[in-house]
C-alpha cells in the first residue's frame, strides 16, 4: 500500500482465515465472525488515517533536533571547506603524477595536506633564508660609522645634549645615534678603550671587560643602536625611553 511516508505492508491472512470459517461454520456463529471482522478492519482503517496525517511528534522532535544542532559543540559541523577541496585536488593530481612513474603506489589520504604543509615549510624556509641575509647586511660586524674626528673629541655630555635636542624634536633615531656616541665618548674617558675611529659596536662591546657593571647596560645600548642605525627598524619614543634607562645605568644623565 503507497502512503504519503512511502510504502507500508498490510498482513491480510486474517481476513481469509475469517471468510474460511464463515464456509464450515454453522449459520448461528456467523453473526459473532462477521462482527469481529468489522471491527478490526475498522480498527486497521482508523490507524490507516492516522498514519497519514501528521505527527506533532515529528515537529517536536524536529524542533528538539535543531537545539541540540544549535549548541556551541555544533557550530564548527560543516562541509568541506575551499581549502579543504583544494587539498583533495591537490592530493588527487600527486596521486595521479605518481602512478604515472608506478601503477602500484598505494592511495595517499593525506597527500594534499602533506603537499600543503612542505609548501609552507618551503616558504618559511625561504623567508627565514632572506631575513637572515637581510639581517647580516644590515646589522653584520663590519657595519662601521667612521667620522671625520675622534668621538672623544666631544664629551658625553654634548653628545647626551645632542641626543636630547633630537629627542625634543621627536627625531627618536636621530636620539638613539647620538645617545650611543655619549656612552662610547663617556667609557673612552674611562679608558675603557683607545680612541678608534673605525671600531664597531660589537668591537666596542667586546672590549669590556666581562666583570665590568658596564657590559650590561652598554650591551643593550648596543643593540638598540644597530637595530636603529643599522637596522632601519622603526624608532619610537617608548624606544628611546628604554635606550635613555641603559644610558642612565651606564652613568650618562
Amino acid at each position: 500500500m503507497e502512503t504519503s511516508h512511502g510504502e507500508a505492508t498490510v498482513k491480510t491472512a486474517f481476513l481469509r482465515d475469517a471468510l474460511n470459517r464463515l464456509l464450515t461454520v454453522k449459520p448461528e456463529a456467523k453473526p459473532a465472525i462477521l462482527s469481529g471482522l468489522s471491527t478490526r478492519l475498522g480498527a486497521m482503517r482508523a490507524e490507516a488515517e492516522l498514519y497519514e496525517q501528521p505527527s506533532r511528534a515529528d515537529d517536536a522532535t524536529r524542533k528538539r533536533l535543531e537545539q541540540i544542532l544549535s549548541a556551541p559543540e555544533f557550530s564548527r559541523v560543516h562541509g568541506p571547506t575551499a581549502l579543504e577541496l583544494f587539498k583533495q585536488r591537490i592530493g588527487a593530481w600527486i596521486l595521479k603524477q605518481l602512478r604515472k612513474i608506478s601503477p602500484k603506489v598505494p592511495d595517499l589520504q593525506n597527500a594534499g595536506q602533506i603537499f600543503v604543509w612542505v609548501m609552507i615549510a618551503l616558504a618559511s624556509a625561504v623567508a627565514g633564508l632572506w631575513l637572515y641575509r637581510l639581517s647580516r647586511q644590515n646589522m653584520a660586524d663590519g657595519k662601521r660609522e667612521i667620522l671625520p674626528f675622534m668621538f672623544s673629541s666631544r664629551t658625553w655630555v654634548q653628545w647626551l645634549s645632542q641626543a636630547r635636542d633630537q629627542a625634543a624634536r621627536g627625531q627618536w633615531r636621530d636620539a638613539i645615534h647620538f645617545g650611543f656616541w655619549a656612552a662610547v665618548s663617556l667609557l673612552e674617558s674611562q679608558g675603557v678603550w683607545s680612541p678608534d675611529k673605525a671600531r664597531t659596536p660589537r668591537e666596542y662591546l667586546s672590549a669590556i671587560p666581562g666583570s665590568s657593571l658596564s657590559k650590561e647596560p652598554f650591551s643593550a645600548i648596543a643593540r638598540r643602536f644597530e637595530a636603529s642605525w643599522y637596522g632601519n627598524r622603526p624608532t619610537t619614543e617608548a624606544d628611546f625611553r628604554e635606550f635613555t634607562v641603559n644610558l642612565e645605568k651606564l652613568g650618562c644623565r
